[in-house]
């Protein structure tokens, strides 16, 4: 006979177990577009559709504040040149009054076929495939606890072991889609390794249940040895 925690734990796994199917389907077709999207990209000619973009950037610096002329200027490269975020502005107008400074950029346009947009896709259908993997493993973790006669077992530690390892691939692959876009859009391919604390925090929970669980086994074997 199931006690009434044992049985609130069921309905909680039912529920978590319905809502992770969802969220599986739901990417399982964001997959199956990417996918798709990737082949009819590859079939599009080089240069049969070609985008130009250019950037701008207005940047307003406080001169009455003493330090920060002396931290910050606009300088530029021997070809009347600067760098921000890894996109060079070549066209800028400076302008400026004794209390304000404040420059007007343009980055040279950059050219790109909509062809090359299929890595973008390509990179989003493994982000997808990986998430998919990630949400099966969550989905694993209720299964257990829907059917479970107690959660304290081997199994249920070694779901949230297996999340975490899921997850960091997911959040390793955001990296480098955003790298992606960037590179086809901009033309510069620039990986920018963002600590996301909420991922951290996920992963240090889950890697602490699994060894709360691991030691709510031992300590459920020690009592049931014991009677």
């Amino acid at each position: 006979m199931k006690n009434e925690y044992v049985e609130k734990i069921n309905k909680l796994g039912k529920v978590g177990h319905t809502v992770t199917r969802i969220c599986s389907v739901m990417v399982t077709i964001a997959l199956v577009c990417c996918i798709v999207a990737t082949v009819l990209l590859a079939l599009v000619p080089q240069n049969g559709v070609r985008i130009t973009t250019s950037h701008n950037a207005e940047i307003e610096m406080d001169m009455s504040n003493s330090i920060i002329p002396s931290l910050v200027g606009f300088d530029t490269d021997a070809d009347g040149r600067f760098e921000l975020d890894g996109i060079k502005y070549d066209q800028f107008d400076i302008t400026g009054t004794l209390t304000t400074q404040t420059a007007y950029a343009k980055s040279t346009p950059f050219t790109y076929s909509l062809k090359d947009m299929m890595w973008v896709m390509l990179a989003g259908a493994i982000f997808c495939l990986l998430l998919v993997y990630a949400i099966k493993k969550i989905s694993a973790l209720f299964g257990i606890f829907k059917d479970c006669e107690t959660p304290f077992t081997i199994q249920t530690a070694d779901s949230f072991k297996n999340i975490t390892i899921a997850l960091i691939p997911v959040a390793v692959m955001s990296w480098v889609m955003e790298a992606v876009i960037k590179r086809v859009t901009t033309g510069v391919w620039d990986i920018v390794i963002g600590i996301d604390l909420t991922v951290v925090m996920v992963v240090v929970v889950m890697l602490m249940m699994s060894e709360i669980f691991r030691y709510g086994v031992m300590l459920q074997t020690e009592s049931d040895e014991t009677l």
